[in-house]
């Protein structure tokens, strides 16, 4: 009763302002659990995250205020009554904490929550606040985010990535594996003098991460590779001695396996099943198979005497079919006995003029019923429906050279590119569009993993920054009005 009073009075004290519309112009996602938001497509920070309390979303006081526009001097708190005011574009708004009532250019309207204090931070409920001020708000309850934006222009919560870790002071992610379990692994490139690759472990869906294992002599790590019962491979470069090491620990702990040769590193790693895994090496295209689930290696095939024809990609098809990527010409080679013999499949016309590096096929994806994506350094998506034996160009994506990729099922695909920017397919790769910009300049998206759930972890390298990034729902737009 004493704090109703109080609120009483302060209101009455303030002048009189009728009743008005405020401007909503901001988009705005917030994710429960996550110290990160979404504001007009640009992450931002917070010190404390949004949770869930009675049915309603809490999320803090001064972040909410001003993701909603609220300019940070009219955002005032009375410590003493704990009471909140926000004044934006002619409009008002008190609330006290405890309180189940907000008070509109001093008019009361009732809340089935209150605000609440926790941990020291004061929480508003985000759908009584942003409505006042003129907001709609929308509930995705599969990706647990808070969608606000104008009416008729709620923000989509599965297009939208948000920052999750830098991770130290590495130089970019080159790698990222899924064990299950919501357990990941990130292979990150660090500095030449000393080489610094590392491998990182997030037990919790890739939203924090902490340093498993540095592997001494090594600039980066490269590859992984999930077999099953816990063991893992991990691809590593620099040094010049491309090397294999082995985890049977879910990637606590790491042994080194296998120099390959005098090869430089090793680019990609792939599981055939019954123990037989590929490597893909720089220098002169060597494939390396493993038939004891990566404890011993034997050279299967060399591709190309270049010393520059690095094979950086491998894919598996299943039926003993397997394909491989090379840097020198943008050759496809194509194996039927489970990688032992290979055979070029197709010179992809990859050229461009002003391009230096365009010869390079980065990344495949298998989607099934023969169906496969590779992508080129040079901004190039191509497409087979034949196992690989055949290539069309699907897209050429401007200025940007691809590097990442991977397939979610139901036709849906993700390429990252150069520029910080992720591309999004819904027809199998024949066509696609940018879904989201990650940062405005430089940087590149090099990796992506699934989880379970339809979240997805994104690795970037942004100027001297390895970051990793996380989403919610595969891409795939499923918010409604929140009631």
């Amino acid at each position: 009763m004493k704090k109703y009073l109080t609120l009483l009075f302060f209101l009455s004290l303030l002048v009189f302002v009728p009743l008005s519309a405020a401007a909503a112009e901001n988009q705005v996602v917030f994710t429960i659990g996550n110290s990160f938001y979404d504001l007009n497509e640009q992450t931002q920070a917070m010190d404390a995250a949004p949770f869930v309390k009675s049915g309603r979303t809490y999320v803090p006081l001064r972040y909410l205020a001003l993701s909603l526009g609220v300019p940070g001097e009219r955002i005032k708190w009375n410590p003493a009554d704990q009471i909140v005011t926000l004044e934006k574009d002619g409009v008002t708004i008190t609330l006290a904490v405890g309180s189940k009532v907000i008070y509109v250019n001093f008019q009361p309207q009732n809340m089935d929550v209150a605000p609440v204090i926790k941990s020291g931070r004061t929480y508003l409920p985000a759908r009584y606040v942003a409505e006042a001020l003129g907001y709609k708000v929308g509930w995705d309850a599969n990706t647990q985010t808070v969608l606000i934006g104008p009416p008729g222009k709620l923000p989509t919560g599965g297009e939208h990535w948000l920052f999750s870790q830098r991770l130290g002071t590495e130089t970019f992610v080159c790698s990222l594996a899924y064990l299950g379990s919501n357990i990941c692994l990130a292979g990150t490139f660090g500095k030449y003098n000393p080489p610094t690759g590392k491998i990182w472990r997030s037990t919790d869906g890739g939203q924090t991460w902490n340093l498993a294992q540095q592997l001494e002599g090594r600039d980066s790590v490269l590859c992984f590779l999930y077999l099953d019962s816990g063991i893992c491979l991990a691809g590593a470069g620099g040094g010049r001695r491309g090397e294999i090491y082995r985890s049977t620990d879910r990637g606590q702990t790491w042994s080194l396996v296998q120099r390959l040769g005098k090869t430089v590193d090793v680019w990609d790693l792939v599981y055939l099943g019954s123990n037989i895994c590929l490597a893909a090496t720089a220098a002169e295209g060597q494939i390396w198979r493993s038939t004891d689930g990566g404890q011993t290696w034997n050279l299967a095939q060399q591709l190309s005497t270049e010393p520059s024809a690095n094979v950086y990609s491998l894919a598996y098809l299943g039926s003993n079919i397997c394909l491989a990527g090379m840097k020198h010409g943008g050759e496809i080679y194509r194996s039927t006995d489970g990688g032992q013999t290979w055979n070029l499949a197709q010179q992809l016309d990859i050229s461009k003029e002003g391009a230096k590096n365009d010869m390079e096929v980065r990344k495949f994806a298998y989607l099934g019923s023969n169906v496969c994506l590779a992508t080129t350094s040079g901004g190039q998506i191509w497409r087979s429906t034949d196992g690989g034996q055949t290539w069309n160009l699907a897209q050429q994506l401007e200025k940007v050279g691809v590097w990442g990729l991977v397939y979610l099922g139901s036709n849906v695909c993700l390429a990252g590119a150069t520029g910080g920017q992720i591309w999004r397919s819904t027809d199998g790769g024949q066509t696609w569009n940018l879904a989201q910009q990650l940062e405005k300049k430089g940087g590149c998206v090099t990796s992506f993993i699934q989880l379970d759930s339809g979240i997805c972890l994104a690795g970037t390298g942004f100027g001297s920054e390895a970051q990793i990034w996380r989403s919610t729902s595969m891409g795939i737009k499923n918010s409604k009005e929140r009631k």
